[in-house]
């Protein structure tokens, strides 16, 4: 409290309310860390600058809603006082990216991102883009808002890994959210660096069955000469070999 008030005289002193320390921060940055938000509220009162970005390239956006438990009301104040959403950090990350891969991702902020016109197919520098990680999250409700605005299914990161390939593989896979990305003409036959489609990725029966209902080549062979056959009898997957073979799979392959 007594930090709050100190604050507050400071700046009502006329104190240079954009004088940054040796790691670029500025005193907005330091009040949004440490949650000091009627000390943010009048900061950007005296028009503090919402884009000064310190070493590691983050602005004032980036902090808070990298937040747990972004506040809502100070993401809606610095785009309203002219914050630049569509920015990066050193790690290639966008405001977009780090709301989609918080601890506690708000849906809210998402929201009010994308509404003010965040770019939704930006890539980080794993060449990840916001769908992919909220597909890794397995955070369904970002999936479909980030879709609806017209996230690109079928892009892929630097290993060739599109939306499907990374969902499939997961150890939790989301059923929602592949059921999202095949309704919205995600390639079921696309391959990743490994030369796999989704199909050859498989964990689950279930999603198998899903991918082929959609057109997953079920003879496509992979860098290591396995058919979908192979990797079902590989992995255990026994109810899936009968409605393989009656799909068309080749029982004849060999490796």
């Amino acid at each position: 409290e007594k930090d709050v008030e100190r604050a507050l005289t400071l700046i009502e002193n006329n104190t240079d309310v954009d004088k940054t320390d040796i790691h670029g921060f500025s005193p907005l940055m330091y009040a949004l860390r440490k949650r000091l938000f009627e000390v943010t509220k009048r900061l950007i009162g005296k028009g503090s600058d919402v884009n000064i970005q310190n070493k590691n390239k983050e602005t004032a956006l980036h902090l808070i809603v990298k937040v747990k438990h972004g506040q809502v009301e100070m993401v809606e104040r610095l785009i309203k006082a002219g914050a630049d959403i569509n920015v990066y950090n050193n790690r290639g990350e966008w405001c977009l990216d780090i709301a989609v891969k918080s601890s506690s991702p708000n849906t809210c902020i998402l929201e009010l991102l994308l509404s003010n016109g965040a770019k939704v197919n930006v890539k980080d520098l794993k060449q990840f883009t916001p769908l992919m990680w909220a597909v890794k999250n397995n955070n369904y409700d970002m999936v479909e808002m980030l879709i609806k605005v017209g996230a690109e299914v079928n892009f892929f990161n630097q290993y060739f890994d599109t939306c499907l390939h990374i969902a499939v593989k997961s150890q939790k896979p989301n059923m929602q959210a592949i059921e999202c990305l095949l309704a919205n003409k995600a390639d079921v036959n696309i391959v990743d660096w490994e030369q796999k489609t989704p199909l050859d990725k498989l964990v689950k029966t279930e999603i198998a069955m899903k991918l082929i209902n959609h057109g997953s080549d079920v003879n496509f062979v992979n860098l290591s000469g396995k058919t979908t056959l192979m990797l079902a009898s590989e992995k255990d997957l026994e109810n899936l070999v009968q409605p393989l073979i009656e799909k068309g799979c080749n029982v004849n392959a060999v490796d």
